[in-house]
């Protein structure tokens, strides 16, 4: 088992024995957690292969594609508030003033246990002013778990 950088990636590269069986399994991920939990998934799916199971019994892991167009692009620029959902659940709510880069930050404090199912929705704002009073409200209405436990309130901004 391993997990390694591999240029912009990390690589999450399992192999397996089970008797005469040998199964290896590697799978390319954005960030070194998501390799981390790749890692296990391939160690569980490896030992499932080796022991016979099919191969169509799993969900693939395969890096996600995103294609934006002209306008979208041009809208992922401007103030922006997101919601990290697992399933129905709204885990955290923040905001960016410089659009998607800072829920995209590598060392974005609430983000890092993202798993491979868990979705980020956006929401575009002309200013900076009305995304955060949009957040501020989300939050009040929601009470996502991770904004109770870090989040302060800011006078003015």
């Amino acid at each position: 088992m391993s997990v390694r950088r591999h240029g912009d990636h990390w690589l999450a590269r399992i192999s397996v024995t089970v008797g005469e069986r040998k199964v290896r399994k590697s799978r390319l991920c954005a960030t070194e957690a998501l390799a981390h939990e790749a890692e296990t998934v391939l160690k569980r799916k490896c030992l499932a292969l080796a022991e016979g199971q099919e191969e169509g019994d799993f969900v693939d892991l395969a890096p996600a594609t995103v294609t934006w167009q002209g306008r979208q692009v041009l809208q992922l620029r401007y103030p922006i508030v997101y919601a990290w959902m697992r399933g129905e659940e709204i885990l955290y709510i923040g905001r960016g003033l410089k659009g998607v880069t800072r829920p995209f930050a590598h060392d974005h404090p609430h983000l890092k246990g993202l798993l491979p199912t868990d979705e980020l929705k956006v929401w575009t704002f002309p200013t900076g002013t009305i995304a955060r009073a949009v957040e501020v409200a989300m939050i009040a209405v929601a009470r996502p778990p991770l904004n109770r436990m870090y989040h302060k309130p800011v006078q003015g901004d």
